[in-house]
């Protein structure tokens, strides 16, 4: 699915999660834009979603093609995901 502007934004979000079968497995590389990663979250920690893998992030190119020295990074992580967190 493309993510087309002030349609589809954040088109997986609670109510999206919330309709999926428990213990559903999200895979999302189409573009970050689509997911929202809070929603996403939830859904893990409440044992909806077994897991996720994505290759994009919404806001992710502000990374692409930049030498990028990471100062600092947060580990966040529970039985169900790891999520690391870079700042620049």
């Amino acid at each position: 699915c493309p993510y087309i502007k002030d349609s589809n934004y954040h088109f997986v979000n609670d109510q999206f999660i919330n309709k999926m079968k428990d213990n559903s497995l999200l895979i999302n590389t189409a573009r970050g834009e689509l997911v929202d990663l809070s929603a996403v979250l939830k859904g893990i920690e409440s044992g909806k979603l077994a897991g996720v893998g994505m290759d994009v992030l919404e806001g992710e190119s502000q990374y692409f093609f930049k030498d990028i020295q990471v100062k600092y990074y947060q580990i966040l992580s529970s039985k169900n995901y790891l999520l690391i967190i870079l700042e620049s």
